[in-house]
């Protein structure tokens, strides 16, 4: 799923760490979960901290850096966290009834966690539309999902709320400074409607 993001990226890699597996491993406290592993987490005992109906939730920690060039939010860690408690979901090559498909389910977070937001019906096909059904199968990257993806890369005034994941400044952008953390939260629902949380607080539904 990493690689396809890779794929649709032309100027560089936007996942750049190989991935493990962990096993049991579930922190009660989802902050736990900044550490040195960006992870995908299949969790048996849903966090109470978030809605117990969301399918998944991708989290982030953001730094705010200053730069003489404009100022950004460089994305230091972050992770997936799927709700494996209260939904079933199937990695078969075709959809199952009732079941959530979990390849469609993590790409689509993987690109929340870059940065994307949902887009709307009439540019479909597109990974990240706002709905997804049980038995509905999408994994791959589609053209509208690449430009945008490239399109906000490009951006040197962006908000917390939508950082860029390993987005450093030139070498002429120095000296830079570091300024606040932001931790965000994204809960993805069965309606397709995301819930975007900043330090605990609602700042966006979509």
């Amino acid at each position: 799923m990493m690689k396809l993001w890779n794929t649709a990226y032309d100027a560089g890699t936007l996942y750049n760490f190989n991935a493990g597996y962990i096993a049991n491993y579930e922190p009660a406290l989802a902050d736990s979960y900044n550490d040195s592993t960006v992870g995908i987490y299949l969790l048996n005992s849903w966090p109470a901290e978030f809605k117990a109906e969301a399918l998944a939730v991708t989290q982030y920690w953001a730094q705010e850096i200053f730069s003489p060039t404009g100022n950004y939010y460089e994305i230091i860690h972050g992770d997936i966290l799927v709700n494996y408690e209260y939904y079933n979901y199937s990695a078969a090559a075709s959809g199952v009834t009732y079941k959530y498909d979990f390849p469609t389910v993590i790409l689509h977070e993987l690109g929340h966690l870059v940065g994307l937001k949902h887009v709307s019906k009439s540019l479909a096909p597109s990974i990240m539309l706002s709905t997804l059904g049980t038995d509905e199968v999408k994994r791959q990257v589609y053209t509208i999902d690449k430009e945008l993806i490239n399109t906000i890369y490009e951006d040197t005034a962006l908000t917390a709320e939508d950082p860029v994941l390993g987005k450093f400044s030139k070498s002429e952008d120095a000296p830079q400074k570091r300024g606040n953390v932001y931790r965000g939260v994204i809960e993805l629902m069965p309606s397709g409607k995301c819930l975007h949380y900043l330090n605990g607080k609602l700042v966006e539904e979509h």
